[in-house]
């Protein structure tokens, strides 16, 4: 979103990089669904039964009819913290995701660093940043890590950082990452590179 804002202004982005980062889902309310589903449907039949116990209470904890017999639901922000939701960063970075709807595909090309976890459900090796990004897409896998010590713990964070460093220099020597042929820069030109 930061680059397509800095494309409406005016400015080329040069280089994009995502770390380890999910695309928001096309349609959120399937996407839940179907992971739900999907979670399901691993179950025994006994967890199969709690889940739909848990559910079961979870919905009654979120809904109360007032007095004119309307379901409200109650105000996230106020009083005690959502159990299914939670209040650590992981948590407000997921729920957010869910509830973001791009309003514009960006026009250049990603760069992905990510773990060698296994790919969520519904996802591709893209991430799904396909469907938001119009020019190429390149992935950097970094074994042995996870969505935490990718940045936080060496030598994965020591990768990271020489991944972009890489694709920095090559912009700034005028070599694309993907090639070998050097660009010429447009002189005087405003540019702006983006870590998410």
């Amino acid at each position: 979103e930061m680059a397509v804002i800095f494309q409406r202004m005016g400015e080329k982005v040069e280089f994009l990089g995502m770390v380890n980062n999910y695309a928001p889902p096309e349609n959120p309310t399937m996407y839940k669904l179907k992971t739900e589903w999907n979670k399901f449907m691993r179950m025994e039949i006994g967890e199969k039964f709690n889940y739909a116990i848990q559910k079961n209470k979870n919905l009654g904890r979120r809904l109360f009819v007032n007095r004119d017999h309307h379901e409200v639901m109650p105000d996230p922000l106020q009083g005690e913290t959502d159990p299914v939701i939670g209040n650590d960063l992981r948590s407000i970075h997921s729920l957010a995701l869910l509830n973001y709807h791009p309003g514009h595909r960006y026009n250049g090309d990603l760069t992905i660093i990510r773990t060698d976890e296994p790919i969520e459900e519904f996802y591709n090796e893209h991430l799904g940043w396909d469907r938001l990004v119009k020019g190429g897409i390149e992935t950097h896998v970094i074994a042995g890590c996870d969505n935490d010590t990718i940045i936080t713990d060496h030598p994965y964070n020591r990768e990271l950082s020489v991944i972009v460093r890489d694709n920095l220099m090559a912009l700034s020597t005028g070599i694309q990452s993907q090639g070998s042929e050097p660009q010429k820069k447009s002189p005087g030109g405003a540019s702006s590179a983006a870590i998410l």
